[in-house]
This record gives structure tokens, sequence and C-alpha cells, in this order.
């Protein structure tokens, strides 16, 4: 569990950490093994769908923030559909905690094989970008993909 002891190592060192985004590649694949690539059509250009996952206790193991994660989620879904309607698929639940017992802030985000809809390449484009939509509580001080 190398990314939980990474994630705690970031919670020790930045107590003020309130968000972490655990990004993915994500695609289908068919029974024939063809790769299927969810993509949607926003201002003209084919962009990645956004997938946000949200573990929960229903496996079993302890996770007492699984409540908070899922209403960040639907926060963060609502932002993402208002301005681009297609942008995002269905939140989708599992019995498995993916380390988001560790936080009130824990997502895990999933974009499909191509170029996800915002960039991801510095702390400071997912700031910007998360003021430009409006994000609730964004982040002031992003530290790679945690914030």
């Amino acid at each position: 569990d190398r990314s939980k002891a990474a994630v705690r190592d970031w919670l020790a060192k930045y107590p003020t950490i309130r968000i972490i985004l655990d990004v993915h590649r994500d695609a289908l694949v068919g029974s024939d093994g063809s790769i299927y690539k969810l993509v949607t059509q926003e201002n003209g250009k084919k962009t990645a769908q956004v997938m946000l996952v949200v573990g929960t206790d229903g496996g079993g193991a302890q996770h007492p923030y699984w409540i908070d994660n899922l209403a960040l989620a639907v926060r963060f879904q609502e932002e993402l559909i208002s301005d681009y309607v297609s942008l995002a698929r269905p939140i989708v639940l599992r019995n498995s905690s993916y380390n988001q017992q560790l936080s009130p802030g824990y997502l895990l985000v999933e974009f499909s094989h191509m170029r996800p809809p915002f960039p991801l390449y510095s702390p400071l484009d997912l700031e910007i970008y998360a003021e430009k939509q409006k994000v609730p509580n964004a982040c002031s001080k992003a530290l790679g993909t945690f914030c």
C-alpha cells in the first residue's frame, strides 16, 4: 500500500490539505478485448468523460468519511455538469475504500484513455480550473494531485 503511505505522509506534512484527488485513466473493455474510450464533445472538441468513484463501508471495512466523500462528489459533479452537460458519467459507489477512509475530502477521479477535460500537468492548472469553474473550497496551495 505505497499510495496509502504516501497519502498519510502528505496529510501529516501538510495538515491543511482538504481535498485529495486520486486520478486514474479508465476505459471499458469488451468481451473481445476491444477498448472503448468514453468521450464526449464539449465546445466542439472531443474530451474524456469524468467518472467519480466513492468507496463505502459496504465491504465491512472502517470507512468513517464515505458520506462526506459522497457529498463532495455530488457537489463537484454538479459544478462539472452546470457548464459541461455531458462531461460527467454517473457517480459510482463501491464496497471498497480506495484509501478514501483517510480523509473526508478524498475522491477517485477516472478519465477515459484520452486527454482529460482539464490540464493536470501542474498544481497551478488545477487551481486555475477550480477557480474558473467556481468549485467550492478550491485549493489555495495545491500539491501535486493533492490539495
